[in-house]
């Protein structure tokens, strides 16, 4: 992989997939790639070259003084680098787990973390990477966790809630007809099970 120099020419950085691995974060990023490797699509970049494009588009968001205002632009290069159209969403969303996970984010590292949210977030490989970020949320009905309507149905006591743009949606309100009837198709099959 390559970083610009201030004239505009690249040199060569790349990392090993050993040196890669060699970081817990990357360690827990790399896990995630390979659930998601060839779900929905196989995805035909090596490893190395994306995480290595990732550390790139990440230190050239670092030397650009307003990242936000150029996200096409790098979009548009991830694209170029790495030759497939959906690299570009592949890479945003890996570079935004590594943005956040410092313990202290300047403005400037915020706007761009803000800008691939409103431009990524409904991405595919939005909800397997950032996941986490949700996952370590102090609020407990922040907690992202896929289920079944039938694990929904034993969940009585619980309040779940979803969120959808703007709206929090309580999946147990007794308003909620899907889960009523699917709690009662549970509690059918648990008194007969009971028998």
């Amino acid at each position: 992989m390559a970083a610009r120099t201030n004239g505009g020419i690249r040199r060569i950085i790349h990392k090993t997939i050993e040196e890669i691995l060699d970081n817990p974060l990357n360690e827990e990023v790399y896990g995630l790639f390979l659930q998601v490797k060839d779900s929905p699509r196989h995805i035909a970049i090596k490893t190395e070259n994306l995480f290595n494009e990732v550390f790139y588009i990440c230190s050239r968001f670092s030397e650009d003084s307003k990242p936000e205002e150029h996200l096409a632009d790098y979009a548009q290069e991830i694209e170029s680098d790495l030759g497939w159209h959906y690299a570009s969403e592949l890479v945003m969303v890996i570079a935004y787990v590594f943005l956040g996970n410092g313990k202290r984010r300047p403005q400037k590292i915020q706007r761009i973390m803000e800008a691939i949210k409103r431009q990524y977030w409904n991405v595919y490989y939005w909800h397997v990477f950032c996941e986490r970020e949700y996952l370590n949320s102090k609020k407990p009905h922040e907690k992202v966790k896929l289920l079944s309507l039938h694990d929904l149905a034993k969940m009585n006591d619980k309040a779940i809630i979803i969120q959808v743009q703007q709206a929090e949606i309580n999946v147990n309100c007794p308003g909620n007809q899907i889960i009523q009837q699917q709690k009662n198709d549970y509690n059918k099959k648990a008194n007969s099970n009971g028998k």
